[in-house]
């Protein structure tokens, strides 16, 4: 590893980095703009400014910009120097010309990058005593609010959108000394991963339409490490609640999983929390009416955590355990669990960001799993780094990537007979037709890092066939399966029994589901726990409300068979039972929480041991400390009870994790798996992310030791 000296202090950095990035990962306050790791330097808003010395006994040398500087072994630079401080602060001042004194009223005030670098360059007075230049906002559609006179001009949303994304309705429109970002007219934004711009912007020019309508301030939000439920994928978000209800989602940074980003549905998806859910109904001491009665079968959910489908398969029995799947996906995820066991090296979202080769087999990815469409999309973007690399240009210089790297990279192979959104970016694409399909196998056999995608959403056996005998001939090829939901791969390791198989006149338990008509008509008595009323729940005879996953703490399993823990970020003042909890009522088991469950799910399921043994229990304190859900600047809650009492509570108590609902308790650094946000002293934006460590969480199962 390279060494490079910054005011005279010496630091091991990253091959191939560039100065910026060596020097906020090592957590030095340089402040920067139009940078972001993963879109690369761009060297637009001369804010990362230091001063570079060609030797030990130069000491005036002369002014570079970080971000457009490679940290090469020996080199010297200085961030505290007068001259490149002084040019910061003018920078800033300059940029701050123009933008408007809101920030008491700014939705991102408070967590807001631009505010963090104003205050890191000592800039408190505005000078400019002239008229603002203004702009006209758009309507960006039901989830972006774009107000324009805040933008600093540092291109990062046209560079995300466009070179990420793949977007092509966002733009940067320029005349004269003004630069406009936004669409040619009012619009929805048309791009799956818009929500994004949220969290790339480091100004307040693009913010949360959804949150601005509820909106509290960061420091009031109650956070807890969450797993997205939208699709099988996994990625992992940062819920906040406020007064109970669910205020807004961010990404939650995972290396091998979501990275940076998230998909709109995944962070826009999870205000149903809000829905008037299902009343309670209480399940303590109430006897179970059905057993003696008739077929007691339970219908598991792959919607519903591994321990609720674990406590339903004790209360009705092995053999009265149902797959809550349809017969066609049941048939299907057991076809891919023999795949998997044969070969059960899967392929997560970062495998497909650094591959050389990816088929894609009947799955239209944007639709049923965005973020492996998005993971894509930045692979393209990748190679053409490398191959700009290969002719001496540094992989983080993305303006001079993208102006030397204009043709598509040889890596992405499409079999679907519908028009997807990833056709531009195919090398070739085709219906299913096996003999041509196979001239693509030595180019499938040549790759270092290839990856083979399919999935369950044609419900076509054909194609999972396919995609074992593609890696049959391959052996360095991961697979990669999309599964219908967010933990069919847990549920079908608890191996349920297909619908088909449902006796008639049964006296049925579904659990956090709906079914279709033909499947309930063979029920003589139907109980539902849900969140939510449906369909289903309104044909039953015995309905539990039970709490939603934002109330919940549990496990899924994602479709590469990454085991993840997702926590209970709030409660109400009437708590509401996990569904969990409602069956071990109704079976008489004595689980007092979430972990002695888990201590009876590993009996039976030892797969599951190596997660449970890293896992962090509920026991687990950091200094004899739960970890704080709330900041410790989290405000009125003392008034928000006062309808209620004049006294304030004391918190409720969690026996299921190692968090606290309250402000008292752990605040400092924690294992990853249980940060639900990012802070560090002058960094109160997600950019503090950048200056931390980031390591992997979750375990993968091996299918083939189950």
């Amino acid at each position: 590893m390279p060494t490079i000296f910054i005011d005279n202090k010496p630091y091991e950095v990253k091959e191939g980095q560039n100065v910026l990035h060596a020097a906020v990962s090592h957590g030095l306050n340089l402040p920067y703009f139009c940078w972001h790791p993963a879109l690369g330097s761009a060297g637009a808003c001369r804010q990362c400014a230091v001063q570079h010395f060609k030797d030990e006994a130069d000491t005036a040398g002369r002014m570079v910009m970080s971000c457009m500087t490679p940290a090469s072994e020996g080199s010297r630079f200085s961030i505290e120097h007068p001259t490149c401080k002084s040019f910061r602060a003018d920078v800033i001042e300059w940029m701050m010309t123009n933008h408007p004194h809101d920030c008491p009223v700014c939705d991102e005030g408070g967590e807001c990058h631009l505010q963090d670098m104003t205050l890191m360059t000592g800039h408190n007075k505005r000078n400019y005593r002239f008229p603002k230049r203004t702009f006209k906002n758009q309507d960006l559609g039901p989830f972006i609010h774009h107000e324009m006179n805040r933008c600093i001009t540092c291109y990062r949303c046209t560079r995300y959108y466009q070179d990420v994304a793949g977007g092509d309705d966002l733009h940067s429109f320029s005349s004269s000394n003004k630069v406009y970002f936004g669409r040619f007219e009012d619009g929805m934004l048309q791009s799956e991963f818009s929500g994004n711009l949220v969290e790339v912007c480091p100004t307040g020019v693009f913010t949360d339409k959804t949150f601005r309508a509820n909106y509290v301030r960061k420091w009031d939000l109650q956070t807890a490490p969450s797993i997205c439920q939208q699709c099988s994928l996994g990625c992992n978000i940062s819920p906040g609640e406020r007064l109970g209800s669910l205020r807004r989602v961010q990404n939650r940074f995972h290396p091998e999983v979501n990275g940076y980003f998230l998909c709109d549905k995944g962070r826009f998806g999870h205000r149903f929390v809000n829905r008037d859910p299902l009343p309670i109904l209480a399940s303590q001491n109430l006897p179970l009416p059905l057993v003696g009665e008739g077929s007691l079968v339970g219908i598991g959910s792959p919607l519903a955590s591994l321990e609720a489908n674990f406590a339903l398969r004790e209360l009705v029995g092995v053999d009265n355990f149902f797959d809550g799947h349809t017969s066609a996906q049941h048939l299907l995820l057991q076809r891919i669990m023999e795949i998997l066991a044969q070969y059960p090296e899967t392929a997560s979202q970062l495998d497909i960001r650094q591959a050389d080769f990816i088929l894609v087999l009947g799955e239209d990815l944007t639709v049923t799993a965005p973020m492996l469409a998005l993971s894509i999309r930045q692979n393209i973007y990748a190679l053409k780094q490398k191959d700009a690399a290969s002719k001496g240009i540094p992989e983080w210089n993305d303006i001079a990537v993208r102006n030397a790297e204009r043709d598509l990279p040889d890596c992405l192979y499409l079999v679907d007979d519908a028009v997807t959104k990833l056709d531009s970016l195919a090398s070739q694409k085709m219906g299913l037709d096996f003999e041509k399909i196979s001239e693509w196998i030595p180019r499938l056999r040549a790759a270092n890092n290839p990856v083979i995608i399919a999935g369950t959403s044609l419900e076509s056996k054909a194609l999972i066939d396919l995609s074992k005998e593609l890696k049959d001939m391959a052996p360095k090829a991961k697979l990669c399966y999309v599964l219908p939901a967010s933990n069919s791969f847990g549920l079908t390791l608890m191996q349920p029994k297909a619908l088909t198989a449902l006796p008639d006149n049964a006296h049925a338990i579904v659990v956090e589901q709906s079914l279709p008509e033909d499947v309930l008509q063979k029920f003589a008595h139907l109980t539902v726990i849900d969140y939510l009323p449906s369909e289903t729940s309104a044909k039953a005879n015995m309905a539990y409300g039970c709490a939603s996953f934002a109330e919940t703490t549990g496990t899924l399993v994602n479709h590469e068979g990454r085991v993840q823990r997702f926590y209970s970020v709030f409660e109400r003042r009437e708590k509401r039972p996990e569904s969990w909890r409602i069956l071990r009522d109704l079976g008489g088991f004595v689980w007092d929480n979430v972990d002695a469950l888990c201590a009876d799910l590993i009996k039976q399921f030892p797969i599951f041991v190596p997660f449970f043994k890293q896992a962090h229990g509920a026991e687990f304190k950091i200094k004899g400390e739960k970890i704080a859900r709330q900041t410790s600047e989290f405000s009125g809650r003392t008034a928000i009870h006062t309808k209620i009492s004049m006294h304030e509570p004391a918190p409720q108590a969690d026996p299921d994790s190692p968090f606290a609902y309250s402000m008292e308790g752990y605040h400092g650094d924690m294992p990853p798996d249980l940060a639900a946000s990012y802070w560090k002293p002058g960094w109160n934006s997600l950019q503090a992310f950048n200056s931390m460590p980031h390591t992997t969480s979750g375990f993968k199962v091996k299918v083939g030791g189950l």
